[in-house]
């Protein structure tokens, strides 16, 4: 996989180059259309591969079970979002290898062209469900209920996932072979163009790391941070457990106010693991281009993960978005945390709940945190219609600064201990109100249970009876008091 990335990162930049050079040309004629989609179909396949095999490396890497399953998921979004903008999910026209094969169907070979159909019928009745849909969502998105990350993640098999992504790395091997036959018989010259030399951001973006000081210390953290998320879900379960072995009902519905104020707390697990990993990937890759696409995991960790704690306001695509998933708006801050901490009569609370507020709203104002527009090139292939990201993000990628992203996701780390810190108080504020609920309830089954003995020793005049009730009814009196 080292030895693909230094052929093909070269053939991208190639690639790319001719695209522009394609569409710089006043003229508009079918061949020219064609020589476009047929470059367009090169660099995704080049584009795709790299950063398959990047995660894929930085999961063969990982030396604990957490780190490996973070590379792991996502390997279903990179998949996911090439066959959306490639092959597409239903009878999508926009897609760029049916557009293709309608512009240059003659050109095609009809024996390849069934093989890459096959193929492509064959991957997406396997993998392509409703499933990959959510698997892909919690890997970016993460969830209101981050039991449900926490669940997909310990169901990640990396066999099953090398295997997805060996029959996907199969189909791109067809398509390239497609493209390097039609480009060879259109004389087209994929990759004998003279790119701009890049070693000056090479040169430039290079994140120092003395004795690898940093990646010991942040694999350290990964295992540690695991551990607890481990912990916390155990004690999570715990209700659903008693009742299951006791037959007690109720009690995990009962428990449900409390237990929900965990989940703020996990998705924070989640944001510190998630950064851990990316920037381990990062420290250990070998290539430029492999610690680039790394770099590109850092910076949507930061954004998706802030976006599901705080939000932004004031962000162009959260506009947009108004209306069509409620989901989206939801904030761990302001929807759990931020309300309770402010309905407490603890002023130093609140205050430092205000404190952390105000910082929060900082950084969902950063414009270099806050960036719509590197997010959307970061994660999807296609803008819209017949539009790519990828030459305008490989121009970015390349010119990304490790410094600039290390230092946006530690404005991020810096406040996460005092949230949860905050988070903890959120919890004994919860765990107060259901103490008051069930001190109520308990005393009612004892007035109940003290009334029931009575009546009964009334109406007995065996004083062996009545002994036997007193004895049976301070046994239960007692089980209350526990």
């Amino acid at each position: 996989m080292g030895d693909n990335i230094s052929s093909m990162y070269p053939s991208l930049l190639s690639s790319i180059k001719l695209y522009k050079e394609l569409n710089a040309i006043n003229e508009d004629s079918n061949r020219k259309n064609i020589w476009i989609d047929l470059v367009r179909i090169y660099y995704f396949v080049l584009f795709c591969h790299l950063d398959i095999v990047t995660t894929l490396r930085a999961e063969f890497r990982a030396i604990t079970i957490g780190e490996k399953r973070i590379h792991l998921k996502y390997l279903n979004v990179i998949v996911t979002e090439m066959i959306k903008a490639m092959f597409g999910f239903s009878d999508d026209k926009q897609c760029l290898w049916k557009r293709f094969n309608n512009d240059a169907g003659a050109l095609l070979n009809e024996k390849d062209k069934v093989k890459i159909e096959e193929l492509i019928t064959k991957f997406k009745e396997t993998y392509c469900n409703s499933d990959s849909k959510d698997c892909r969502n919690y890997a970016i998105h993460y969830d209101d209920d981050p039991l449900k990350v926490y669940s997909y993640l310990c169901n990640l098999s990396e066999e099953a996932e090398t295997e997805k992504v060996s029959k996907f790395l199969a189909i791109l091997h067809e398509l390239l072979l497609i493209i390097n036959k039609l480009s060879y018989e259109q004389q087209l010259p994929l990759c004998y163009l003279q790119v701009t030399d890049n070693s000056f951001w090479e040169r430039l973006n290079v994140f120092p790391d003395k004795n690898h000081a940093l990646l010991s210390r942040t694999r350290n953290s990964v295992v540690s941070y695991w551990n607890t998320l481990d912990s916390i879900v155990k004690s999570y379960n715990l209700p659903n457990i008693v009742e299951q072995q006791f037959g007690i009902e109720g009690m995990s519905s009962q428990l449900q106010p409390l237990r929900e104020t965990i989940h703020p707390g996990l998705h924070l697990l989640y944001i510190y693991i998630d950064i851990c990993c990316a920037v381990i990937a990062y420290l250990s890759s070998e290539h430029y281009i492999e610690r680039q696409l790394n770099l590109r995991h850092l910076n949507v960790i930061v954004y998706e993960g802030f976006k599901k704690l705080y939000g932004f306001p004031n962000s162009k695509n959260n506009q947009k978005e108004i209306g069509k998933n409620d989901n989206l708006h939801f904030s761990f801050w302001k929807d759990i945390l931020y309300p309770c901490l402010m309905s407490s009569h603890n002023d130093c609370l609140k205050n430092k709940a205000q404190e952390i507020d105000s910082q929060l709203q900082i950084i969902a104002d950063d414009s270099t945190i806050n960036d719509d527009d590197l997010r959307q090139m970061s994660v999807h292939i296609r803008e819209k219609r017949n539009k790519d990201y990828i030459p305008r993000f490989t121009d970015k990628l390349i010119k990304m600064s490790p410094f600039l992203e290390m230092n946006k996701a530690l404005k991020l780390l810096r406040l996460l201990p005092d949230i949860m810190k905050l988070n903890k108080e959120v919890t004994n504020i919860k765990y107060s109100d259901v103490k008051v609920f069930q001190d109520r309830k308990t005393e009612s089954m004892r007035n109940q249970l003290e009334g029931m003995r009575d009546l009964i020793l009334q109406s007995c005049k065996d004083n062996s009876v009545q002994e036997s009730i007193n004895e049976s009814t301070n046994k239960l009196l007692s089980l209350l008091n526990f």
